[in-house]
Order: structure tokens, then sequence, then C-alpha cells
């Protein structure tokens, strides 16, 4: 655990405000296409942030590299206990256009 990764993952209000979303995704993230068990979307994340996607992918890496959430791609789910991320690319996929593949067994 470095102590300075996540000092720096909590010094932006942006990463906060992130990790506040994915400590309840129920309250914020209910209308996901997805179970909420996999994790959030990240495209669901750049919709209710307003910055660009490139923007809250940074934010996302600065957390994950601070150990503060876990992403992985858009087939498997998330397992880290506290916050959860789903990340996929396609907004569409978040809303149900594409389904996310079974977790593995």
């Amino acid at each position: 655990m470095d102590f300075d990764l996540i000092y720096k993952a909590l010094a932006n209000p942006v990463r906060r405000q992130i990790l506040l979303w994915l400590k309840t995704p129920q309250q914020y993230f209910a209308h996901q296409a997805h179970p909420l068990d996999f994790g959030v979307c990240a495209g669901l994340i750049d919709e209710r942030v307003g910055l660009s996607q490139s923007t809250v992918s940074t934010h996302l890496a600065t957390l994950q590299k601070a150990e503060l959430i876990e992403a992985s791609g858009f087939s498997s789910p998330v397992t880290k206990p506290r916050c959860r991320l789903f990340a996929t690319t396609s907004t569409a996929s978040c809303n149900g256009t594409r389904r996310a593949a079974a977790p593995p067994a």
C-alpha cells in the first residue's frame, strides 16, 4: 500500500466524488442495464461527471493505481469489496445495447 498514491488520489475532488458514487452504486447507477454486482460501467461515470472520457479515464487510472478501485475489462466482474468499477469504453453497452458476458464460474 503506497500512501503517497492514496493521498494523491484523494486530493482531487472529482476522484473523491467518484469514490462516493461507487460506495453506493444503487443510489447513483440504478439505471445501469447490467447488475451492479458486476460493478459500475465507466461510461456511466463519464456521463455523471460531465468531463471528457479521457479525463475520467485518467481519474479512474489514478484511483486504480492507488488501489482504491479495481477495474476490469468488459467481460469480467470486479471483485474489490468497497468500490467496484466495470470498465467499458462504450456508453451504449452500459445502457443495454450490448450485454456483458457472464462472470467466469
